[in-house]
């Protein structure tokens, strides 16, 4: 049996020799390979990561803010249970009044009437993606079980998802660099064949990264929930580990995304490949273990 490093490996490079490659990596960021060689330097958006001496290139543009710590640090100096993103995964507010807990996501888009760094959808597309989205969301009642009132019935969850235009590639990166834990980027990108582990042929119109959402066309309401939800509910540092073993051992993808949390999958509901199921109450609860809570989620912009 392999060991999960090289097998890693051999997956990895399997992609990156198919037409048009797939250069994601460690950490799920972009190789560089052409700046010192293969694997040796990671792409954070913000920073350059060299792999071989486990340190940024430059300082944290943060560093004032954090100095117990070295400008130069990775992950909190803590690289084994953490990980470094240029971008995360949502946040939660608790309102008490109301009994409300309600999951907040700002998604960056730049319009297509921008000539340079535009994310390929017109201000008419993405209107249309934010109605389905809430449409969408809006359909079924979901509980915090975590947060009960004083007789112990749990509060609701409301979803706040936006998609915010920005008039600039570079002004996305610099307000998510400023909410790291509350946006994401949208993109248009070409979709692109891949191998299950089952062997079958897969068409990819979507993918997510930390931080990125990409759409290869205008999406269906359940793939649409379907990428937002891998962006809210698996992008902590535990489940990502657990979706980076899982997709090249022997379970396969497709079980990977059906199997129950608690035995290391995603809970199938909108996780489900190949069919409509819409997102389940395991879903959302996985959404609530992973974003962070905080007092305030509105989007700072920076000047």
């Amino acid at each position: 049996m392999q060991n999960l490093s090289t097998a890693y490996k051999s997956v990895q490079s399997f992609w990156q020799n198919l037409p048009g490659g797939y250069w994601y990596g460690f950490n799920g960021m972009e190789s560089d390979d052409e700046i010192k060689g293969e694997g040796k330097t990671y792409n954070y958006t913000f920073r350059l990561y060299d792999s071989r001496i486990g340190r940024f290139l430059t300082i944290d543009l943060l560093a004032q803010n954090f100095s117990m710590l070295s400008p130069y640090q990775f992950a909190g100096n803590t690289p084994i249970q953490a990980i470094d993103l240029d971008g995360m995964e949502g946040v939660k507010t608790v309102d008490h009044l109301t009994q409300t807990t309600t999951i907040t996501l700002y998604i960056l888009y730049v319009p297509n009437t921008v000539e340079d760094g535009n994310s390929g959808f017109s201000i008419e597309d993405v209107d249309k993606i934010q109605t389905q989205t809430n449409d969408y969301l809006s359909t079924t009642t979901f509980v915090d079980v975590e947060n009960q009132d004083e007789y112990g019935n749990p509060y609701c969850v409301e979803f706040n998802i936006q998609y915010v235009p920005v008039s600039s590639k570079a002004e996305a990166s610099k307000i998510q660099y400023y909410n790291k834990d509350r946006t994401a980027i949208l993109s248009k990108g070409s979709g692109y064949w891949k191998v299950t582990s089952s062997g079958q042929l897969k068409y990819v119109e979507a993918t997510t990264l930390p931080g990125k959402l990409n759409f290869s066309n205008m999406p269906s309401p359940h793939t649409t929930i379907h990428e937002i939800s891998h962006l809210l509910a698996h992008w902590s540092n535990e489940n990502q580990i657990r979706e980076t073993a899982n997709e090249i051992n022997e379970k396969g993808e497709d079980a990977f995304h059906n199997t129950p949390p608690s035995e290391g999958g995603l809970g199938g509901g909108v996780f489900t490949y190949g069919t409509e199921t819409p997102l389940n109450q395991e879903n959302v609860n996985m959404m609530l273990e992973n974003v962070k809570l905080v007092e305030d989620p509105a989007l700072v912009i920076p000047k």
